[in-house]
């Protein structure tokens, strides 16, 4: 007989495998929080590059709290600071070139100029969690996979 440990094994290790060989459908989004300056291509003209090397030379001088706000061109449309925004929300956004250009960046350090579909951001990413494989999800949604049947079958061929 099969003490219960070995079949909670077997199923462990029947649900690694399981993860391993479908990544995709149990990959959690990877996240940010950022602050964003909006600098309006329009204003700017061909001073744009000279405005944001001040402007950035100035935010990555100033205490990292400190709020972005009143810095740079205002749009209606754009907060100043994003929490904890997956990255198809940021694609959404400013578009997915930005996205993976933002999800490059370092955390706490401002960069930019950055492109977007209203004009050039300066960023500064406080928090990024990267893509990950949510084994707790995945593990929760594998059992309607029929993993966990095929596992009790097995074992119950075992035990008899």
């Amino acid at each position: 007989m099969r003490r219960p440990s070995a079949i909670r094994w077997t199923y462990t290790r029947d649900l690694a495998d399981w993860l391993a060989a479908h990544p995709d459908a149990y990959q959690v989004e990877p996240r940010a929080t950022f602050a964003q300056v909006y600098l309006d291509p329009s204003r700017h003209g061909d001073g744009l590059q000279a405005d944001a090397k001040r402007l950035l030379e100035k935010l990555s001088a100033a205490d990292p709290g400190t709020a972005p706000s009143g810095r740079g061109d205002g749009l209606v449309l754009l907060e100043s600071r994003y929490a904890d925004v997956p990255r198809g929300e940021v694609a959404r956004l400013f578009g997915a070139s930005f996205a993976q250009t933002l999800f490059e960046q370092p955390v706490g350090t401002w960069v930019g100029p950055i492109d977007s579909g209203y004009g050039s951001h300066l960023v500064s990413t406080r928090v990024q969690d990267r893509a990950r494989l949510g084994a707790a999800r995945g593990r929760a949604s594998v059992g309607g996979t029929g993993l966990g049947e095929r596992e009790a079958q097995r074992a119950g061929r075992r035990l008899l």
